[in-house]
């Protein structure tokens, strides 16, 4: 995990980065391509990217060259899918958590030695679709949203 997180530390930083991207592609697969191929170009690619509307095929997400990608299962097309970096896979535990709603997924970063130097050992990421052209019943709910956990959640 060190060496990970070293590389995505620069010298003026005072704990290392951990680089996440979030992004609507509309269901355009030439909008997940672009935002994708861009990352090639940068020094310290992102190691989770957060995709609202991701495009797919038959409820299949498009796969891009060193990330693995994780959508609710269906039935329907995903809403959102996280994509975790085949690095940060090599280096740390992740899983996914399932939600009731296939407008909302987690995943869990796990390390037994700690994150970001704290003594915390895991990390959850929560992305989550809203639409705000639905009925009130149909609305995700603060309390689905935001759990009490005894580590950090970034939502």
């Amino acid at each position: 995990m060190e060496n990970l997180f070293n590389r995505y530390t620069d010298s003026s930083a005072v704990s290392p980065s951990f680089p996440i991207v979030q992004h609507n592609c509309l269901g355009s697969w030439d909008v997940f391509l672009t935002l994708f191929h861009s990352f090639t170009m940068l020094p310290h690619p992102p190691l989770l990217v957060a995709i609202q509307d991701p495009p797919s095929r038959q409820s299949v997400l498009l796969t891009f060259l060193g990330f693995m990608s994780f959508a609710p299962p269906p039935p329907g097309r995903p809403r959102v899918a996280i994509y975790v970096s085949r690095t940060l896979n090599q280096h740390l535990s992740c899983s996914t958590v399932f939600h009731d709603s296939t407008e909302m997924l987690s995943v869990d970063v796990y390390s037994p030695e700690g994150l970001f130097g704290f003594p915390h050992r895991s990390l959850r990421v929560t992305l989550v679709y809203l639409r705000t052209n639905r009925p009130p019943s149909c609305y995700i709910l603060p309390e689905q949203v935001i759990s009490f956990l005894s580590y950090p959640h970034l939502v």
